[in-house]
Order: C-alpha cells, then structure tokens, then sequence
C-alpha cells in the first residue's frame, strides 16, 4: 500500500491548507458554469485540488496526511465555498471521508488504498441490505445523494445486516468499489441549486465486500481504540456525531461570504432606479441591511467554531459529554438557519436583476437554498433536541439516540 505522502503531490508546503484554496478561487471561478452544467467539480478544478494535496487535508500524519484540525477543515472548505459552493460540497464530503478511511486500521488501508491516491464519498443512510458471503458480505441496495462520487473510487455507504431468514442482526458501514462492474452511478441530480456537488445515486447488485471492509457502528464510536492508542491522533479522538455536520456546513459559509462580498461590491455603483439614491450605499436602510446580513454569517461562524472547539479541545482532554454533543447538532443547525436568512437580506438588497442567470449572486442563493435545508441540519429540530436535552426528555435524533 502506497503511503499517502508517496505519490507525488505538488502542494507548497509553504502554504497551509486554508491559503492553498484561497489560491485556487480564480481557477474554480473560471470553471463555475461548467461545474453547474456537468453536475461536477470541474476536470481542471479537481487536478488542481488534489496536486495541492488539499484532499488529504485531515487524514492522519501516521499515514502522510496533514493531521489537520476541524478549524482548519471548515476553513478550507469555505474558501472553495466563496467562488462554488457546490465543488465545495463535493470536496468537503469527499475530504471528509478520505480523511476517515485513510486513518483506518492497516488491515481497510490495505484495501483501500492501493496507489495511495483513492478518494472515498460518503452516504450514511442505512438503506443498503448486507448478507454474509464467504469471507464477507454481498451487498445490494441503493444511496441517493451521494455527493462526490464521480471523483471517487470508493463509496461508504450505510448498511443494515440480515440472516438468511431477513432478520436483520446488525447495522454499519460498507466501503463499495466504485469501479465494480455490479456497482452503477445513476445521474440522477438535477437539482435548482448545488448541481455542481455531483450528490447522484450509488446502485449495487450483490456487490461482493471483504469482512475486513465492513466497520460496525459500535467500531467508528471509538476510532482511538481501533486504531490503537499509541497511535492515535487528535482526530481519532473526535466524537462522531458532530463530524457529519461540519463537513457539509462549511460551503454554505462560504456561499454566504461570497454572496455577501458580490452584493457589497456593487452597493457604490448601483443606483436604486425609482429612488433619489445615485447609489444604493446612499441609503442608510440598505446600508444597515448590510450590516445586518454580516453580522448573521459572523454569528454563523462562531457557532460553528465553537462547534469546532468540542473536537479540536475538548475531545483532547477528555470524553465529550452527552450535552455537548447536542450543542454541537445545534450550533450547526442555528448556523445553517443563520446563513439562510442573510442570504434572503442580500437578495432583497440585490434586487431582481441578481436573478439574471449569468449574475452569481442568485447562483450563490439557489446554493444556500438547497444546502441550509439538508435534514441532518434542519435547524428547527435541532432546536428542539436541545429543549428535548434540557428538560430530561427524549431525543428525536438518529445518531444520538441518548441525550
């Protein structure tokens, strides 16, 4: 198995992660439209992404990833996020992903990593059936939105796990060969905002999955101890809920900003036709909408860093409490709503002429419209478990059945 430092990236080292991208927003602006029409990341755009070694970011350095933190992840992926939120969707899933298997034990690395380059999307919706085979599993099933998968070579996909009477015995995950001929990727998203993430559907027909690339829920809730504590890292050491969350929200920061700094930068040229203002930064009421939508994605982004904060400090010091995993689901899910609503005051400041097609303000809109309702964030339900958790009721969330 080829090391992940053994195959030849060209990333300047003098730059970190979160620089690198910010690097690349003239390349990835050049190539928006096609990333929307092709319902991809751009050829050019994902050469460039994976020569600056920007989708290894937060695989472990044991394995020659740069270890990176959940700071500096949500960073990077905001920088992609302010010129093409739907690229930025696609590469954080995938980043994310990658990230996780490559810190896996050496038994999965084996597997998956046999030039040292594979990149893995993610789908954690249990609706794949596993039945055991042999010295694994065959796999049948389906998993819609699966962002990224046509710039992968694996899937890991949610699965539950039945006897041969249909009983259903266990549940997990299974990584899914991409290049299989039992396995098909439907092109299925078309979608008003977010084309470019490429979320379409993953089809297996028994689809044959080595034991070895079968990983238990109960295995993923402690990565340090599958890995080994004296090998462990800071990331194998964060807790699990949070991670999905925090892997598709830092786009739509980025949506948000790039959206905000679009609007700001016509507000000195723009009049307000039917109005005495020469321009709209002449009127005090649009300039305190400005101000208004600002500070909503400032607020946004310190929920998230303190959401943040829980795995990068807090899981390093000890075993994240119950609560804190709940305030994490809520931070992230507030943020989203947050982000949301600015982008509704820049569109008012914006005007209709944001909604001529070639305008990437209303780009950025359908973006944030479709990525701040993603169910795993839904900000209402999210608000809800936290009144659930502070008054001893019970959860109403999957992936934390306990609260």
């Amino acid at each position: 198995m080829a090391q992940l430092n053994d195959i030849g990236l060209e990333a300047n080292v003098a730059l970190n992660a979160v620089e690198r991208a910010q690097a690349l927003q003239p390349l990835i602006a050049k190539h928006v439209e096609y990333a929307e029409q092709q319902g991809c990341i751009a050829p050019p755009v994902f050469d460039a992404l994976k020569s600056a070694g920007l989708f290894w970011i937060t695989a472990a350095k044991r394995v020659g990833g740069e270890g990176a933190s959940m700071r500096t992840f949500v960073e990077t992926v905001a920088e992609i996020g302010k010129t093409c939120p739907g690229s930025a969707w696609a590469y954080g899933i995938v980043t994310g992903a990658t990230g996780t298997v490559a810190s896996l034990p050496e038994a999965q690395r084996q597997l998956l990593f046999t030039k040292g380059d594979e990149l893995c999307c993610f789908v954690g919706a249990k609706s794949g059936i596993a039945i055991r085979s042999g010295e694994g599993y065959s796999v049948s099933g389906q998993w819609p939105y699966a962002s990224g998968c046509l710039h992968s070579n694996w899937a890991w996909c949610g699965v539950v796990v039945r006897d041969d009477k249909g009983v259903q015995v266990d549940s997990g995950f299974a990584f899914i060969d991409l290049s299989d001929k039992s396995v098909e990727i439907i092109r299925d998203w078309n979608v008003a905002g977010l084309s470019a993430s490429g979320s379409n559907r993953v089809k297996a027909d028994n689809h044959f999955v080595p034991a070895d690339l079968f990983i238990r829920d109960s295995d993923m809730a402690n990565m340090a101890g599958l890995v080994g504590e004296s090998h462990a890292e800071a990331r194998d050491f964060w807790p699990v809920e949070p991670q999905f969350g925090l892997t598709v929200l830092p786009s739509m920061l980025g949506a948000a900003e790039g959206m905000l700094e679009a609007v700001r930068q016509k507000m000195n040229d723009r009049p307000i036709i039917g109005w005495q203002y020469g321009r709209q930064s002449d009127s005090q009421l649009l300039l305190a909408r400005l101000g208004e939508a600002a500070i909503k994605i400032d607020s946004a982004w310190m929920h998230v860093y303190r959401a943040c904060d829980v795995l990068d400090r807090v899981a390093q010091e000890r075993e994240v409490t119950k609560m804190e995993k709940v305030r994490t689901q809520v931070d992230c899910g507030y943020a989203m709503r947050l982000l949301r609503e600015a982008s509704e005051t820049l569109l008012d400041i914006a005007g209709p002429g944001a909604f001529v097609l070639s305008n990437r303000i209303q780009g950025f809109w359908r973006d944030l419209n479709i990525g701040s309702r993603h169910n795993a964030l839904n900000s209402g339900l999210s608000l809800e478990l936290l009144g659930r958790a502070l008054t001893g009721g019970k959860s109403n969330i999957n992936n934390m059945p306990e609260i």
